[in-house]
């Protein structure tokens, strides 16, 4: 019975702790929400700024409009000059005719006429190469200002979108808050019941140590009664450890729903932004994406892994397969410090479906199973299928066999078809059905140049085949 006490105590203890540690959760989820707001004030501020630039853009456009409105008077001016001047020389003209039939003694006169005859001539011929420039520069004019209008327009167009795009952002955030706010009232209900169904058991066995005590003064006379009501005690203190297991994994999910639900706050609310702000750093604050890859002792497999568990980020957990685990040195000295962290080595034979379904199902979240009513299952199911617990999963596993067909023997080329293309199936079968439920993955088949080029028959055949097969699934 001590040990009992005891070991309710530590569950006590433990339960506390978890309250805790949800409290602190949902603190963070409130910094993060906090975070979310700023940056969309941030985004208020670059949209007036947007607008500013746009009232001074129309300004230029009034000024310039302005100016090709006096270019337009000054041209009417030129033409009105030019007529005048035809206008003059045409009556000099008729004069120069009637004093030339008239006076045959003007003729001198008349040389210096026609000298100013040519002089205005030419200046007539300089005042149309004006105009001729002028209209030039007025057409200029006029497609700088449908450029400008339509930058405008465009500049109008993007400004009304980021406007709708903000206010679809601020819309989702405060879906996004009631329905955090009713999950932490929720959390906080649940754990408000566990606090009373611990103090009434608390109380319970108190009562039950009392009726222990009392009993044992009366030992002599009631021993049978006493065996049964150990018995009995035995059964409830049972049922009672039961209910704690049962609700430590309640409140486990919990937990992790709790975290993927602040995970997916953060993902709508950079969703729409990044494509127009570039806000990286809030993609930045996802969690860890799993990523599978086989045949990592050597290659393209290593070298793939690596890349990944070194991201700075750390947005990826890479796990590396390998058939034979005594060649994973060079993979180990590769990693470095990131073994175990962001990077862990598993044993993946593709020629075997049960080893495929050990090394996937050892990979942490891959199937959880919701205790509860049925909101709670249901809210968990929309959770679990907006993260990612295989976010990739990379084919890489491979052999080859390069010569003329006629120089290798069937055992050869069944052994490299049963690794290559359907090692690639077995894992495609077991992935797959994850991947489609939850309407999210990746995969990556990694296959040769030879499914193109065809220049070896039966790696061609092979290769091909991965092809046809990764465009097909």
């Amino acid at each position: 019975i001590t040990q009992l006490d005891m070991t309710v105590r530590e569950h006590k203890g433990e339960m506390e702790q978890q309250i805790i540690q949800l409290e602190c959760n949902l603190e963070k989820s409130e910094l993060e929400v906090k975070e979310c707001n700023k940056q969309i004030e941030s985004l208020e501020s670059k949209l007036q700024h947007s607008k500013e630039e746009l009232h001074e853009k129309d300004f230029e456009l009034l000024q310039r409009n302005q100016e090709i409105n006096q270019l337009k008077k000054k041209m009417e001016r030129q033409q009105q000059s030019l007529e005048a001047l035809e206008k003059t020389v045409k009556n000099q003209e008729n004069c120069i005719g009637d004093q030339y039939r008239e006076t045959l003694d003007l003729g001198q006169q008349l040389k210096l006429e026609r000298e100013q005859l040519q002089r205005t001539h030419s200046e007539l011929q300089e005042a149309r190469q004006m105009l001729a420039q002028s209209r030039r520069e007025a057409d200029k004019l006029a497609c700088e200002l449908e450029e400008v209008n339509c930058l405008s327009q465009e500049k109008e167009s993007r400004a009304n979108r980021l406007a709708e795009e903000l206010g679809a952002a601020k819309a989702r955030e405060a879906q996004l808050e009631l329905q955090m706010q009713s999950e932490i009232n929720k959390l906080f209900a649940e754990i408000s019941s566990l606090k009373g169904a611990c103090q009434i058991k608390k109380l319970a066995h108190e009562r039950d140590q009392a009726k222990r005590q009392i009993s044992t003064e009366h030992q002599k006379f009631g021993s049978y009664q006493l065996s049964e009501q150990l018995q009995q005690v035995k059964l409830e203190l049972e049922e009672a450890q039961d209910n704690v297991t049962n609700l430590q994994q309640q409140l486990q999910v919990r937990d992790e729903m709790v975290r993927a639900a602040s995970e997916t706050l953060l993902v709508k609310a950079a969703a729409p932004l990044s494509n127009n702000f570039c806000l990286t750093h809030t993609i930045e604050k996802m969690a860890r994406r799993n990523v599978l890859i086989t045949g990592c002792s050597s290659g393209i497999g290593l070298a793939l892994a690596v890349k990944m568990a070194k991201d700075e980020q750390e947005r990826f957990k890479v796990y590396a397969t390998m058939r034979n685990l005594a060649k994973k040195d060079p993979l180990e000295e590769a990693a470095g410090h990131n073994l175990g962290k962001t990077l862990e080595i598993k044993q993946l034979d593709v020629c075997d479906e049960q080893s495929i379904k050990t090394c996937v199902n050892s990979i942490p979240d891959r199937r959880i199973d919701v205790l509860g009513n049925a909101d709670d299952k249901l809210m968990c199911r929309k959770v679990i299928g907006r993260c990612c617990l295989l976010f990739c999963a990379v084919s890489n596993a491979g052999m080859g066999l390069i010569g003329p067909i006629e120089c290798q023997t069937i055992n050869e080329m069944k052994t490299v078809m049963d690794t290559n293309f359907f090692g690639l199936v077995r894992l495609l079968k077991e992935i797959l059905p994850d991947m489609k439920k939850r309407k999210s993955g990746h995969i990556v088949i990694i296959s040769s140049v030879m499914g193109i080029q065809g220049k070896v028959v039966v790696l061609f055949s092979l290769e091909f085949s991965i092809q046809n097969l990764g465009h097909n699934s």
